[in-house]
């Protein structure tokens, strides 16, 4: 699994089953025919829901390519700081 922070813009979340959210990117955004904005959407990930952080896809990468993942290590990091202000 490859860890990264969210992008910070164009983004939308949709429910999956149990607390499952995905990571929506908007590449295209447009009126219809009857003037109503859509968008097409391309799923980048999942939102990985104790440090707030997204699981990418392979769709990510094609859309990042310069991207910083983060390393195991401060992936762990980010989780126990997180853990450690609940207490």
């Amino acid at each position: 699994m490859m860890f990264t922070e969210l992008p910070k813009k164009n983004i939308s979340f949709k429910k999956g089953k149990n607390v499952t959210k995905y990571v929506y990117l908007a590449v295209n955004r447009y009126r219809n025919k009857n003037g109503v904005p859509t968008s097409t959407e391309v799923s980048i990930g999942k939102l990985e829901p104790n440090s707030g952080l997204l699981i990418t896809n392979k769709n990510f990468a094609k859309y990042f390519p310069e991207a910083k993942y983060l390393s195991q290590a401060e992936f762990e990091q980010i989780i126990s700081s997180k853990l450690q202000v609940i207490k």
